[in-house]
């Protein structure tokens, strides 16, 4: 059932950790497309209508890592498909081994139909690195798109600096909060 007031468990569930990404400068993401919760046509169909997300893993670093970049887009989960939702970039702590990291999203309808509009905000954790609001910009106006299309919310990385840089993604977490 969806509607208001409604709190549901979103598949699917994983039973394995994701694969491990070598980070690049270029966008990667997060979680293969299996791994995702598709959002039909009309998924966000009343204005409030809200998910909850949650993701965590480990990472490594090299000894020049530069930034650690996080994205989330409105698309069909490959590389810097669709509309940005939002994103962070923060100053990494170097030559790090295995290092947990986790961040927490709401996604939000401000508007339905083709000219829909989504607002994102929670917070990213990386281990010996710091704890930070999403998104960084800290706009609460939201992000123009059509909702009316099956689309992914689809995490994805990169990092600027050395080609020491790796990510597991252990696991993922999506809610439909209301």
């Amino acid at each position: 059932m969806d509607g208001p007031w409604y709190c549901e468990g979103k598949a699917p569930f994983q039973a394995t950790t994701a694969p491990q990404i070598t980070m690049t400068a270029s966008n990667q993401p997060l979680f293969p497309t299996s791994w995702l919760q598709p959002n039909r046509p009309r998924y966000f169909d009343y204005i409030g209508k809200t998910i909850y997300y949650k993701a965590w893993g480990v990472f490594t670093t090299g000894t020049t890592p530069g930034n650690f970049n996080y994205f989330v887009y409105w698309g069909n989960n490959t590389a810097s498909n669709g509309t940005s939702l939002g994103s962070i970039g923060v100053t990494w702590v170097a030559s790090i081994t295995n290092i947990c990291w986790q961040i927490d999203l709401y996604i939000k309808a401000r508007a339905i139909g083709t000219n829909g509009q989504l607002i994102i905000h929670g917070s990213l954790w990386l281990g010996q690195t710091g704890l930070w609001m999403f998104p960084f910009s800290g706009t609460l106006t939201g992000t123009n798109c059509d909702l009316t299309t099956t689309s992914w919310i689809s995490p994805q990385v990169n990092r600027s600096g050395s080609t020491g840089e790796t990510i597991t993604p252990w696991d993922i977490i999506w809610q439909q909060i209301n």
